[in-house]
């Protein structure tokens, strides 16, 4: 008896049928192992967002915003499934911010060494930046007492190894503002991050638009500044909100806004144990037109939600699993047979 190891690895969302082939074949091939499971980073986000939550809130539903260092990505996922003609790319992600608050400093301060501004730069984001909830406001608190909200980097220098030290202001709040207000570092695009993530359910089909309002996760290095969550909740609802009384106006009144639901939005962070929760209201009205999609009832759905879901075909699967079989010739293949391998919300995979 011995055991065998199934090795994960996770890929990034629309990545092409080919790039997956050849990931497949280096590790059959040159490390010689026994399995491989390929998933999209988003759905394994997803499970790591149980770790915070009860059993029954459990569930595989929900639009994740994965956002790294050079590119950040709006993925709806509907029962474990990736809704890939709904995904949304966002060209602002943690380089952007680093490299508006190295243009910030350049323009200000003058102790920087020109070797270290980039390094600098990467620093004062990664400590003292921060997501404010009025920028306006912002800048009048620094303007009013500055002794308390102007902070102090010191560093060294590299080469003379002499010290120095910079004055952070405006950099803290005016870094992660470029997710909200894109214009400050990139002139060619123009969208909020909220108008995105309400863009992206609005393209969804109409009866799994309302568990995607519902379960907002926060993925990737560059969603860990403070407020973030709360912000993109507060301009969600703000957007959600003036949709839904120019459709009352529009109808001369015969729509009327009711129903209430919570919006979460989870931090998925490295440690399980760090996963934080952030619950804001949520108004959203159940369109009176209904698909005929909305036939499955809350007894047929694996979440227990109390509407209708949507079950998604199976062609919006993008979890693969590879098992190496024996041949004569000693070399791995790809095992075409059903298998019983299932998804993490423990579905069985479609091949």
């Amino acid at each position: 008896m011995y055991a065998v190891f199934v090795f994960v690895q996770t890929e990034p969302p629309l990545n092409t049928p080919e790039n997956r082939e050849y990931l497949a074949e280096i590790m059959f091939e040159t490390f010689n192992i026994p399995g491989l499971y390929i998933a999209v980073q988003a759905v394994l986000a997803l499970a790591a967002s149980w770790t915070s939550r009860q059993v029954g809130q459990r569930t595989l539903t929900g639009i994740v915003i994965d956002s790294g260092d050079g590119v950040t990505h709006t993925i709806p996922v509907a029962e474990g499934y990736v809704i890939g003609s709904c995904i949304k790319h966002i060209p602002i992600a943690g380089r952007d911010i680093t490299f508006f608050i190295q243009q910030l400093l350049r323009d200000r301060e003058v102790g920087i060494p020109p070797e270290q501004s980039l390094e600098t730069a990467k620093a004062v984001k990664e400590r003292y930046c921060y997501i404010c909830p009025d920028i306006v406001k912002e800048f009048t608190k620094y303007d009013s007492d500055p002794s308390k909200w102007i902070k102090q980097y010191r560093g060294v220098n590299s080469v003379s190894q002499t010290a120095f030290h910079i004055d952070v202001g405006y950099e803290r709040f005016l870094g992660p503002e470029i997710f909200f207000h894109p214009e400050f570092a990139n002139p060619d695009f123009m969208q909020p991050i909220s108008d995105v993530v309400d863009e992206v359910i609005q393209n969804c089909p109409i009866d799994v638009r309302r568990p995607l309002y519902k379960n907002i996760v926060l993925s990737g290095g560059s969603t860990m500044f403070r407020d973030f969550g709360r912000r993109l909740q507060r301009d969600l609802k703000r957007v959600v909100d003036a949709r839904l009384r120019l459709s009352q106006e529009l109808s001369g009144g015969r729509i009327k806004v009711r129903g209430h639901t919570r919006a979460e939005a989870t931090q998925t962070n490295k440690r399980p144990s760090d996963n934080r929760r952030l619950t804001c209201g949520l108004c959203f009205s159940p369109s009176p037109w209904r698909s005929r999609w909305s036939r499955i009832t809350c007894r047929d759905t694996p979440c227990g939600s109390e509407d209708p879901c949507w079950r998604p075909r199976r062609s919006f699967s993008r979890c693969v699993i590879l098992r190496k079989t024996t041949m004569r010739s000693d070399r791995a293949s790809v095992d075409t047979t059903p298998s019983l391998a299932s998804c993490p919300d423990g579905s069985p995979l479609a091949h």
